[in-house]
Parts: structure tokens; C-alpha cells; sequence
């Protein structure tokens, strides 16, 4: 065991009133991450909560403990707050945004595996080699000597099979394989969890990603293939921005080009005004075998990993789209 895994280990042990806090975009690493550290403090003998930014969407409703998943933002003015755990988290505003509304001023750990990651916690666990932030909280409990129960490991394996696409995209390495085979070990069912995630796709959905196909431009000086989304493609067919998340994913697994770029218009925008030219913004979603799209993507403001990461660009599809480009010229600072 490290001295971060001790600190963060004697902090969770310590604490009278943790609260949880998944990073702002809910998705499989970073509730799956929240659920099996709930899963610890109860043998620990806490009862914490995990404060989510929006409600939990369906797919991801099997999860472990996703009743102690709150969008109550009142839990975070709970004075009695001693401790907050942020997971999956390299949103710094974010951050600054829960602290604010706290009247508590609690120690905070930081486990999170973004190369983005602003290292804000009292301990900060931030490996970017790892896999998913689901692994990093697995080696912890490792590390504890926990007795993992079946409600961890699926939570353990969600994660892991979020961010690694069920062990298909470049993110996948020997700790994802290794941690994957020993929860398998301990009774995980790996194929029922990406079953979960990433099947059983609605035919309303799976008509807005062929949308997105036949909109694919290729730009080989820039070794990029993007699309776009439209709200009205969202709206009209009935479908949540959570749908379209794997799109890029699925992209970067099937695509010849080394980085694929999906851009969606955010809530708020109107598809035809903004077509007209209506200031709005514009989601964009990066997946590489080779480029560092962090970096790319915090040049405006956003993060992630090397591999796949995330950003918002002011303007129209068509304005979003010659800004990325634009960006593309110059060397990466």
C-alpha cells in the first residue's frame, strides 16, 4: 500500500459524514467508481450518499446502491459534512461550484485518472495510467484488504466497461485486464455488464446514429473524421443526449482515421435559428488512438484524457467545426 492509498484509506475511516460526488456528466465509470465506495464505507460502518448532477439515467438503473443517489443539491449543505470524495472528477469549476454551496468545509479526496485533473484535493489519487477511475478505486480496496461483495464488484466492473468500451478502445491496457479477470474471479459476469452499457440500443437512437454516419466529413490532413447532431435530431426521435454518448466511442473502435470528433448542439440551441447563424454552443466529443485530445480539448475549456476527452465550443456547428480545424493548424502548446 502507497502513502496516497493510506491517507485516502484513514480519511475514509475517520469520517463521521461522507458525501460522494461523481463527476457533473453522469456516466459508468464515474457512478460505478461512487456505488463501490459506498459499497466500502458500509462495511465500515457509513452510511454515505453519493450527490449526482442530474437524474440517473435509465441504462445505467442496475448499478448498485443507485438508491442512495440523490440530485437533493440539500445534502450539500448539510453542515455535518466531514468529508467529500470526488470521483471520475477533473472539472475544476465543477468542483468550485459544489464547495460554494457548502456549509461545511470538509477535507476532499481526489481519485480521478484525467491527465486534466487540477489535483484540488486535501489527497489527490490522479494516475493517469490507469484505465478507468473504477480501477483505481478497485486497487484501493485491494489495498484495504476488503472482502468484496457481489454489489462492488458489478459496480467495480461498470466502470471499467464504461471507459474501456468493454475492453475495445485504446484505453484498454494490462490493469484493465487484470482487474476485470480477478472481479471476474470473485463472481463478476463481465458479458452482463456490457450488455447493460453498450447493447440493447433503441431503434429511435440507433436511427440518430446513422444520421450521424451519413454526415461523417474526413479531413486526412488532419488525420480527423467529424459529425454533428442537431438538437432536432435528439428531439424529433425522442432520444436523450445519454443515447448519443457512445457514438464517438463506437467510432473510434470502427474507423480507419486515428481521431474522430462527434459535435452535438447543446440544450438550448435551436437547430434551424442556429443553422441562420444564433449563437449557441456546441458539444465536442473526442476519441484518438494517437493525438492527445486532452490538451486539444483544454484549449477550450474542457478535459480528459489523452484518448478521449471533451469540450464546449461557443458558435454554430458550422462556426464549432472551422474553430477545430483552425486549432489543428497550430502546435499544441
Amino acid at each position: 500500500m502507497d502513502q496516497i492509498q493510506t491517507d485516502i484509506l484513514n480519511l475514509l475511516r475517520k469520517a463521521d459524514h461522507p458525501l460522494i460526488v461523481p463527476d457533473v456528466r453522469v456516466d459508468g465509470d464515474s457512478i460505478g467508481s461512487a456505488a463501490a465506495i459506498i459499497d466500502y464505507l458500509a462495511l465500515v460502518g457509513k452510511s454515505a450518499k453519493a450527490y449526482i448532477s442530474g437524474p440517473l439515467p435509465e441504462r445505467y438503473q442496475f448499478i448498485p446502491h443507485a438508491d442512495k443517489m440523490t440530485t437533493d443539491p440539500g445534502v450539500l449543505v448539510d453542515p455535518t459534512i466531514d468529508l467529500l470524495i470526488f470521483v471520475d472528477c477533473s472539472d475544476g469549476p465543477y468542483v468550485a461550484e459544489i464547495l460554494g454551496k457548502m456549509k461545511a468545509s470538509p477535507s476532499i479526496i481526489n481519485i480521478d485518472h484525467h491527465a486534466t485533473n487540477p489535483r484540488y484535493g486535501t489527497v489527490n489519487l490522479v494516475d493517469t495510467g490507469a484505465p478507468a477511475t473504477a480501477e483505481l478505486v478497485y486497487q484501493l480496496l485491494v489495498a484495504a484488504n476488503y472482502s468484496f461483495t457481489r454489489e462492488a464488484v458489478t459496480a467495480l466492473l461498470t466502470g471499467i466497461t464504461f471507459d474501456t468500451t468493454a475492453l475495445g478502445n485504446g484505453g484498454t491496457n494490462a490493469r484493465a485486464l487484470n482487474a476485470v479477470a480477478d472481479l471476474t474471479m470473485m463472481g463478476g459476469k463481465p458479458e452482463a455488464v456490457a450488455n447493460k452499457l453498450l447493447r440493447n440500443r433503441r431503434v429511435q437512437a440507433l436511427r440518430v446514429w446513422g444520421t450521424a454516419l451519413g454526415r461523417l466529413r474526413k479531413y486526412p490532413e488532419h488525420n480527423l473524421v467529424v459529425t454533428h447532431l442537431t438538437r432536432a435530431d435528439l428531439t424529433e426521435n425522442g432520444v436523450t443526449d445519454d443515447e448519443m454518448y457512445e457514438l464517438k466511442n463506437y467510432l473510434g473502435i470502427v474507423s480507419e482515421t486515428d481521431t474522430v470528433c462527434v459535435l452535438k448542439e447543446q440544450e438550448g440551441s435551436n437547430g434551424s435559428k442556429a443553422a441562420e447563424g444564433a449563437k449557441g454552443s456546441v458539444g465536442a466529443s473526442f476519441r484518438s488512438v494517437k493525438r492527445d485530445v486532452a490538451a486539444l480539448a483544454k484549449q477550450f475549456g474542457g478535459g480528459g484524457h489523452k484518448q478521449a476527452a471533451g469540450c464546449e465550443i461557443p458558435g454554430t456547428l458550422q462556426e464549432a467545426e472551422a474553430t477545430l480545424l483552425a486549432a489543428l493548424q497550430k502546435p499544441m502548446p
